[in-house]
């Protein structure tokens, strides 16, 4: 299991925006090596949020509309007494999924033929983070450029010219196996060996010792 984080940073020029970040989000998944896996995203503040739906202009402008009809810009907010001047931006961040955990496949976004991620911000012109954390599995012979062995070959099998030809994750897998095989071979040894001392022990002990004749 690996892990890899990276973060976005975004300015938007207005207070309320929806940006379109696939492409960024694509690139971070590609960077980070991982082969399966997931890719979670989340904006690191309480007045924006991540989401994922079509990238068509009448689509967006309706999600605006339909949000701010619920949580319209007005100034009897309670959170206003703070000095504040955004609690419809508080509301519309929980309206909409605040992070979005998307599938990795074969080192890619696995997403829909329709399916784009956004940014959504609701209180902008000021500098806001997005981490975007990649969690899943990253095979080693991709990463460095080899392939392994086949599991039933171990160095004994290899001649020297040719193991020295082979990749360093290549030798380095056959030298475990081979070790792996002969760490079990020496454990069949020592139970043996135990298993014979205690059949001797219990034969000994089940007939009398002869007496001594002097």
């Amino acid at each position: 299991m690996k892990s890899y984080t990276e973060y976005l940073t975004f300015e938007t020029k207005k207070r309320r925006e929806m940006v379109h970040i696939t492409d960024q989000v694509e690139t971070i998944v590609k960077r980070s090596g991982i082969k399966d896996g997931l890719c979670f995203v989340s904006p690191m503040h309480i007045t924006a949020a991540v989401y994922v739906d079509d990238n068509e202009s009448g689509l967006i402008e309706d999600i605006g509309k339909w949000l701010e009809e619920l949580a319209p810009a007005r100034p009897d907010y309670r959170h206003h007494q703070t000095g504040k001047d955004n609690g419809d931006a508080h509301l519309k961040s929980l309206l909409l999924h605040h992070e979005t955990t998307l599938p990795v496949t074969n080192g890619a976004l696995d997403l829909g033929t329709w399916q784009r991620v956004f940014y959504a911000e609701f209180d902008g012109k000021h500098p806001k983070r997005i981490i975007v954390k990649v969690l899943g599995v990253a095979v080693l012979f991709l990463l460095i450029g080899c392939k392994p062995e086949p599991h039933t070959q171990t160095s004994r099998s290899v001649s020297r010219t040719d193991r020295f030809r082979q990749p360093i994750f290549a030798r380095w897998l056959a030298r475990s196996q081979s070790r792996f095989a002969c760490s079990r071979r020496a454990r069949r040894c020592v139970l043996s060996v135990s298993l014979v001392k205690a059949v001797r022990a219990a034969v000994h002990s089940s007939f009398p010792k002869a007496p001594r004749l002097d």
